[in-house]
């Protein structure tokens, strides 16, 4: 029987093939640690996004919820704090399911923190002050260098006050929110009001 038909691999190609092989063993595994590194990075960095996203939404879903309710003792339904870096105003849509004898309106401030860097939410569960109705405060976001609000109305414009001398009942149309921050650095977010 003659084995003409049948040939087998020369020593100098299975060294060729294991050759190729190990190559590309090596770029895998380099490609497999350089993911393992990165994946920290990027775990954090999907932490500080959520965390930006729930601190504007919770803005956003206040100011939707806001009303041109003024406190007595105020006489003002929405306040932008000096050089705009906070706002205080009322907000219904408070829920009840106790049914405690309460208002469905609170007021919120919402304020940069500069020695913090932090933007910080204030609610006290009654508009008005009172000596026992201390604020609750929570940090929503860490790491912000940075906030300013401008309130806006067709009589007025653009304003870094609010609100208007003349007119300390005025409810604005709309507000410009700018959140610097850390990481993500500037984001602008305008905001129509009810």
């Amino acid at each position: 029987m003659s084995r003409r038909g049948t040939r087998g691999l020369s020593l100098i190609e299975v060294l060729a093939a294991m050759a190729i092989f190990g190559i590309l063993a090596t770029m895998t595994n380099q490609a497999l640690l350089t993911a393992l590194k990165i994946e920290p990075r990027l775990e954090d960095r999907r932490s500080a996004l959520a965390m930006l996203q729930r601190a504007v939404t919770q803005i956003a879903r206040d100011l939707e919820n806001a009303v041109p309710i003024a406190p007595a003792e105020a006489g003002w339904a929405l306040s932008l704090g000096e050089d705009g870096q906070e706002i205080v105003f009322a907000r219904g849509g408070v829920a009840n399911p106790a049914g405690l004898p309460r208002s469905g309106y609170q007021r919120v401030a919402y304020l940069w923190d500069r020695d913090a860097a932090a933007l910080d939410r204030r609610v006290w569960t009654h508009l008005t002050a009172t000596p026992r109705a201390a604020p609750r405060t929570d940090r929503i976001l860490s790491g912000v260098t940075a906030l300013t609000f401008r309130a806006y109305s067709a009589e007025t414009g653009w304003r870094d006050s609010w609100p208007p001398a003349e007119t300390p009942e005025a409810w604005p149309t709309g507000l410009d929110i700018v959140l610097t921050t850390e990481t993500w650095g500037e984001i602008r977010r305008v905001v129509s009001l009810p």
